[in-house]
């Protein structure tokens, strides 16, 4: 818990100096409120099984409201993603593997179950996804103790721009180890870094820790209300003027490319993190997120709870929806949903 309560501390930080309005923080609290009948309602229609198709995209439709959108359109994003996620957990964990194929380079079939408690070594991910090699050239990519303090305030700062709708408009210039030049937006250094070192040591909780503010991304609002500003997104052009070109050819394939990289690490946490570790953080960030008057952070401390929730825990290897663990998570949500 030690680590999430410094990466919010690193928020509050970054709230000041945003200077967020008290404008912002009514529309937090309004979030909160709309977040909380949303948990509430989940909690009544929700099976004790294994999750089903509305459950498993509670955190989607739940979005909807954290970002400020009316019931009505939050019910069809609702309406639009559970068209397409209307499969089972079979298929669901089908899916997920392709992302693991994805970023080791596999093209086919996985040729045998995939130990995942080994980790994945650097030098083994497809490069395509993970293009930044040697680790040496590229310091700011990795996590490191030198950098360790920047990538929080990095990762702080990115979420909360979303979060108030503001753009991520810093971007970093990258020269690849093939000669190929381009820049890449400031938020791909954390969302690199959590997501490499955590599938380097997948058993390590405290890398689970780190790079859970990364997967945000992964939830279809969150991503949709993350703003890079560019002068011509298809074509990959960020900047005219000072000849900036994204490292991908466009900003569609800069998304799927990171978002294959954080389905991976889901679908490896799924697989690796301890079950009674996994519960207990998520029994001590909701009941976090009860006791904390600030809404920014409530807000924050909410979604990351959501997202490891509905994206991890549930789909757990070691999931027992009628097991104490489960059970005292639906209290846990219970009681932030009063």
């Amino acid at each position: 818990m030690r680590q999430t309560q410094t990466f919010f501390r690193t928020l509050a930080a970054v709230i000041l100096v945003f200077g967020l309005t008290t404008t912002a923080n009514a529309q937090f609290g309004n979030i909160l409120k709309t977040a909380k009948q949303t948990v509430k309602m989940k909690a009544q229609r929700a099976k004790a099984t294994v999750r089903d198709k509305k459950n498993s995209i509670v955190f989607e439709h739940t979005t909807g409201a954290v970002l400020g959108a009316s019931n009505s359109a939050g019910d069809k994003v609702y309406g639009a993603i559970n068209s397409v996620m209307n499969k089972g957990n079979n298929a669901i964990r089908s899916a997920k593997q392709g992302a693991i194929n994805s970023i080791t380079g596999k093209k086919g079939g996985s040729g045998g179950a995939v130990n995942y408690s080994k980790g994945f070594k650097y030098k083994d991910l497809d490069e395509t996804i993970f293009p930044y090699s040697p680790m040496e050239s590229f310091p700011d990519f990795f996590s490191s103790a030198g950098n360790s303090d920047k990538l929080d305030q990095i990762c702080a700062a990115c979420v909360m721009a979303v979060l108030n709708g503001k753009p991520i408009d810093q971007f970093v210039n990258v020269t690849l180890k093939d000669g190929r030049q381009g820049v890449v937006p400031i938020d791909e250094l954390f969302r690199h870094a959590y997501c490499t070192q955590f599938l380097n040591t997948p058993t390590d909780f405290e890398k689970f820790k780190k790079v859970v503010p990364a997967l945000l991304f992964v939830n279809r609002g969150f991503a949709q209300k993350a703003i890079y500003p560019m002068d011509d997104p298809a074509k990959g052009i960020v900047n005219i003027n000072k000849s900036q070109l994204l490292l991908w050819q466009s900003k569609d394939q800069m998304d799927q490319a990171r978002l294959a990289r954080e389905e991976a690490v889901i679908e490896v946490a799924c697989n690796t993190v301890d079950y009674n570790q996994l519960s207990e953080y998520l029994r001590e960030t909701y009941a976090l997120a009860s006791a904390s008057t600030d809404p920014n952070d409530k807000a924050m401390v909410y979604m990351m709870a959501e997202t490891v929730y509905n994206e991890i825990f549930t789909q757990h290897v070691d999931y027992d929806a009628a097991g104490m663990p489960a059970r005292q998570i639906d209290l846990a949500r219970a009681k932030f949903a009063q």
